[in-house]
This record gives structure tokens, sequence and C-alpha cells, in this order.
């Protein structure tokens, strides 16, 4: 049995298993048909896949993030030096949350759930919020900023204002993140949230 802990939208939610010999991890699911109330916080897995499709787990998504972040990451991580102070903080865990919903994308549009994909590229932002206060709040994410980060990534109309920059800013570099667009990236939106504050 487990129960929905968060809604992404009403057809994308993840899944907390609790006594399923199956696994223990949180589990992306989409969903082809409304769970009636009561069951959302009591269900198996074998009855949740009767009302949709899983996705990827949790554990798995954040591990293939990780590596992918960890593979660029390295131009942005030694401007420290010069960069705002809230931009270099910003940057990482924003950029985390991008990487996931293209992740998140790219799972669903390779299992043919086109619908969902469609979704996603047209509710991009407001996923991206649901996503990220369910990684500060179920990964421990939030233990590692300050309250200075902590304030704009919880307010989502900060969140947003700041993904969107992020986003417009790996869109302008049109290639694969690599650690020389990464560069450019980061720089740009460094620059441009010294002009928002």
């Amino acid at each position: 049995m487990g129960q929905i802990i968060k809604e992404l939208d009403k057809d994308l939610v993840i899944f907390k298993p609790q006594d399923e010999t199956k696994t223990d991890d949180d589990i992306l699911y989409y969903l082809y048909a409304e769970i009636p109330e009561p069951l959302k916080k009591d269900i198996s897995i074998d009855e949740l896949d009767n009302y949709g499709e899983r996705i990827i787990t949790i554990r798995e998504l954040d591990m293939n993030v990780s590596r992918k972040i960890a593979s660029v990451i390295t131009p942005a991580a030694k401007k420290s030096k010069d960069s705002s102070t809230l931009g270099y903080r910003l940057f990482s865990f924003l950029l985390r949350v991008k990487i996931s919903m293209d992740a998140i994308l790219s799972y669903a549009y390779a299992k043919s759930l086109v619908e969902l994909s469609d979704k996603i590229v047209n509710s991009e932002e407001d996923i991206a919020y649901k996503l990220s206060q369910y990684l500060l709040e179920n990964l421990n994410y939030s233990a590692k900023f300050k309250q200075i980060v902590l304030k704009v990534l919880t307010n989502e109309n900060e969140f947003k204002k700041y993904y969107r920059v992020l986003k417009e800013e790996i869109e302008k570099v049109g290639d694969q993140l690599s650690t020389n667009t990464i560069e450019k990236v980061y720089n740009e939106f460094d620059r441009k949230i010294r002009t928002l504050g």
C-alpha cells in the first residue's frame, strides 16, 4: 500500500509506496483515469497500475540528473568569485529542476505518452515549481540552502521568474548542455538575475 504524496499535475503524480515488497522508492506516475479521493491515500502499486503508468522512480531520476549535472557543471562551479550570491546559489538547483523536467519529458515521449509530453511542454513552469517543492521537501534539498535562496525557491512567482530566465538561456544555446555551453548559460543567467533583484 502507499499514497499519492504530490500532484505535479492532475495526471502526473508522485506515489510513495509503504509496506510494498516491490520497491520503497517514490514513483512518478502518469494517470490515465482519475483515482477516487479515498484511494489516493491508501492504494497499492498494483491498483495504481490500473489507473496509470509508471514513468520512473524518483531515485533513478535524481541519480540520472545528478550525473548529467556533474558532467557539465564545472565551469559554473568555478564562477563563485565573480558571481552574484543569489545567482550562484540558485543556478545549480534550477538547473537540476530543468534537467529533471527534460528527462521526464523524454521518458514520457519515449513511452509514447504524447498527451503527457504535450502537457509538460505547455505547463512546464507550473509542473517545474511543484517538482521543485517535492525535491525541497522530500529529498531534503532545503537543508542545502540558506534562507535567502529558500525564500525564492518556495515562492511560486519568484521561482517561475528565475526558472524562466534559466530556460530562456538554455534555449538560446540550442545545443545539448556541455561544459562549453553551460558557461554561457550561467554567465547570462547571472547577468540577468542581477537586474531582476
